[in-house]
C-alpha cells in the first residue's frame, strides 16, 4: 500500500475510560493554549495536541540517526540515514544501500530532495544522486571526484539543480556539479530559493542575497547575530531563528522577535519549517523541538511528550499536513494533530476517568469522575476547578460520580457508587433519603418527557418525582439486577438495559423484550433513542441493534462495526 493512501485511509479510535481523560472536540486546535504577549509566550507540553509516533531499528529503519526525508509522487516516504536510504509505504521499510543496489555509491546519506518532475535526489558519503527510471545515476564535480555528504540538494526557480557540500555552492551543469561563489563567513551555510526574489543564503551570522554573480549581504538585527537557522515562510518570507527565538524577514522589513520559551537557547544548526497552518516549527541540535504558534503561544516538545532523542536534524510535512523529525539516535517521529484536544491532570482534572459529562450552564460543564468527585470546567483559564465539596452533603472530592442529568429546573442530578443520588443546584447538595436498599450504585440517570427521573441501579429501576422516591423492587416483568443504561423511545416508554437484558415500561407494566429466537438476549450496555424513532442497542455479545417498528436489526462486524 503507498504510504499516502495508508494515511489517508487509516483509522483511530477513541475510548474516554481507555484513554484515561476527558476527551472534547473543538473546532480550533488552539483552544486550549492560553494567550500571553510575546514577551512572555505561553509554553505547554504538547502531548495533549498531537499523537506522537516514532519509526526506529526495531520497528525497521537501517539506523536510528535520521539526516532527511521526502516524499515522492508514488506516495513513498523516503528517509536518508547513515545505514542507507529507506522507502516507507506506512507499514514497512524497505531498505536501499550500496550491497543490494550497487549503482548507490555509499550508505550514508546526508540529504534528499525531490526535484519538480517528482524525481529524487539524495546526497551520499561518495557524492550525489539521481533516481532515474528505478536506477541511480551520481552527478560528480570537476574531475570526475564526488561532492561528498552534501547537507542541501534544492532547486532554483528557474528550475536549476543547487547544492551544499561543507562550505561550498554548487549548481549542476552539463551533469556535474560545479562550484559557484560562496558567501562569506561560511557557517552551516543553507539556501533559499524565494519566488520572484531570486536565491538567498542564511550562514552562521550571515544572512543575504546573491544577485548578479555575487552576494549581497543583509544587516541583521541585534538579537539575531548569531543566526542559527532560516527556512522559507509563506509569503515569499525567510525565517531566521537566533539563539532565543526567530523573527520573519519579508519585503526588506523584519518582523518582532518570538521569544523562545524562558531558558530556552538554541543550539546550531537549526531546523525550521513554516507549516500548512502558519505554525513554525524549530528543531533544535540539543534541546528537542518547539512550535511557534500563529497564535503566539509556544508547544514544547521533550521526552514527556514522546520525543525519543533532542537533536533535531530536519523537519517535514507531508501531504497530510503531519510533521515529520528526523532524530539523531531516536530515529523517525512523526506528530500528528489530534482530532479532539485531550484535557488531564495536567489542566487540573482530579481524577483520569471520567464516567459522565454535561453542560450544567450554556458554556459551562461539569464533570463527573470515578474517584476524584465532580468538577466544573473554565473556559476562561481552560482548567478544570478544585473538586465540589458542598457543605453537609455527603459528597466529596472523592466521592465515585456515576452519571449526571440537568432538569428543567437547572438542577444537576448526580448518580453515585455507594452515596445514592444528589441534587445540586449552584453551590449546594442535597442527598436523597436512602431507602431500605442502603446506598446505592447509580450508572444511569435519566428524565423522561413527564419529568419524571428515572434510575438505573443495582437492583433494577426507580423512580423520583414530587419529593417520593420508588424503587421496582419485586415488580412483576421488572428488572432486578443492575440496569446501566436507560433510554425513553416510542412515545414516551421507558426502556432500561442491564445485566439481565432489554426491558419496556408499558401501559405502566415493565416486560422483558429481545429479538425473535434470542431468550438470552443479554447483556445491554447502552440504550439511544434516536430522533427518527429507532432505539439502538448495544450489547456485549451480539453487537449493535436497531428496533424500530417492533423490528430489530443487526449490525455486527459484516456490516463494518469494528470488533
Amino acid at each position: 500500500m503507498e504510504f499516502r493512501s495508508w494515511m489517508t485511509h487509516r483509522c483511530w479510535q477513541s475510548v474516554v475510560r481507555q484513554m484515561g481523560a476527558l476527551l472534547l472536540g473543538v473546532l480550533s486546535p488552539a483552544f486550549h493554549t492560553a494567550r500571553l504577549s510575546a514577551a512572555a509566550p505561553a509554553t505547554k507540553p504538547a502531548s495533549s495536541e498531537y499523537l506522537v509516533e516514532v519509526w526506529d531499528t526495531d520497528r525497521g529503519l537501517p539506523s536510528s540517526a535520521v539526516t532527511s526525508i521526502a516524499t515522492t509522487p508514488d506516495g513513498y516516504l523516503w528517509v536518508g540515514t547513515f545505514e542507507g536510504l529507506a522507502r516507507f509505504d506506512g507499514v514497512r521499510f524497505t531498505v536501499i544501500n550500496h550491497r543490494n543496489t550497487p549503482d548507490f555509491p555509499d550508505d550514508g546519506v546526508t540529504s534528499l530532495h525531490v526535484d519538480r518532475s517528482g524525481q529524487l535526489w539524495a546526497g551520499t558519503g561518495d557524492g550525489i544522486v539521481r533516481r532515474e527510471a528505478g536506477r541511480w545515476h551520481r552527478y560528480p564535480g570537476p574531475g570526475g571526484r564526488p561532492w561528498r555528504f552534501a547537507s542541501q540538494i534544492m532547486e532554483e526557480e528557474n528550475g536549476a539543480v543547487l547544492a551544499v557540500s561543507g562550505n561550498r555552492f554548487l549548481r549542476l551543469s552539463a551533469d556535474q556539479f560545479v562550484e559557484m561563489p560562496a558567501p562569506p563567513r561560511i557557517h552551516y551555510l543553507k539556501l533559499l530559493a524565494v519566488a520572484g526574489e531570486g536565491l538567498w543564503a542564511g550562514a552562521g551570522n550571515y544572512f543575504g542575497r546573491y544577485s548578479d554573480a555575487k552576494w549581497e549581504e543583509i544587516e541583521l538585527p541585534p538579537d539575531l547575530k548569531a543566526s542559527s537557522g532560516t527556512a522559507l515562510g509563506r509569503g515569499h518570507s525567510i525565517w531566521v531563528a537566533g539563539l532565543t527565538g526567530i523573527r520573519k524577514y519579508q519585503n526588506g522589513v523584519w518582523s518582532p522577535l518570538r521569544p523562545a520559551p524562558p531558558g530556552f537557547r538554541f543550539t546550531p544548526p537549526v531546523s525550521l519549517l513554516e507549516d500548512s497552518l502558519g505554525d513554525v516549527w524549530a528543531g533544535d541540535y540539543r534541546a528537542g523541538l518547539i512550535q511557534f504558534r500563529r497564535d503566539g503561544t509556544v508547544l514544547q516538545f521533550t521526552h514527556e511528550q514522546g520525543l525519543p532523542n533532542p537533536t533535531i536534524r530536519a523537519l517535514y510535512e507531508d501531504p497530510e499536513q503531519s510533521v515529520w523529525a528526523a532524530t539523531d539516535g531516536g530515529g523517525l517521529v512523526r506528530f500528528r494533530r489530534r482530532s479532539v484536544t485531550m484535557f488531564d491532570e495536567s489542566e487540573g482534572l482530579s481524577h483520569s476517568v471520567v464516567n459522565s459529562v454535561i453542560e450544567e450552564t450554556p458554556g459551562r460543564l461539569l464533570v463527573g469522575t470515578y474517584g476524584g468527585g465532580l468538577q466544573r470546567f473554565d473556559e476562561s483559564a481552560l482548567r478544570f476547578t478544585p473538586p465540589l465539596a458542598p457543605p453537609g452533603a455527603n459528597l466529596t472530592p472523592t466521592s465515585l460520580v456515576l452519571s449526571l442529568v440537568r432538569d428543567s429546573q437547572g438542577s444537576v442530578w448526580a448518580g453515585t457508587f455507594g452515596r445514592g443520588l444528589f441534587r445540586i443546584r449552584g453551590s449546594t447538595a442535597e442527598q436523597i433519603a436512602e431507602t431500605a436498599d442502603g446506598a446505592w450504585q447509580i450508572p444511569a440517570l435519566l428524565l423522561d418527557s413527564h419529568r419524571t427521573l428515572w434510575m438505573g441501579y443495582q437492583r433494577g429501576v426507580a423512580s423520583y418525582s414530587e419529593g417520593r422516591l420508588t424503587p421496582y423492587i419485586n415488580v412483576a416483568g421488572a428488572p432486578q439486577r443492575e440496569s446501566v443504561s436507560l433510554a425513553e423511545y416510542s412515545h414516551g416508554e421507558l426502556w432500561a438495559g442491564g445485566t439481565e437484558g432489554l426491558f419496556r415500561l408499558h401501559d405502566g407494566r415493565f416486560e422483558k423484550y429481545a429479538p425473535p429466537g434470542f431468550p438470552d438476549y443479554a447483556p445491554i450496555t447502552s440504550l439511544y433513542g434516536d430522533r427518527d424513532g429507532s432505539l439502538w442497542i448495544g450489547t456485549r455479545d451480539r453487537g449493535l441493534d436497531r428496533l424500530r417498528d417492533g423490528k430489530f436489526t443487526a449490525y455486527d462486524s459484516e456490516q463494518g462495526l469494528a470488533a
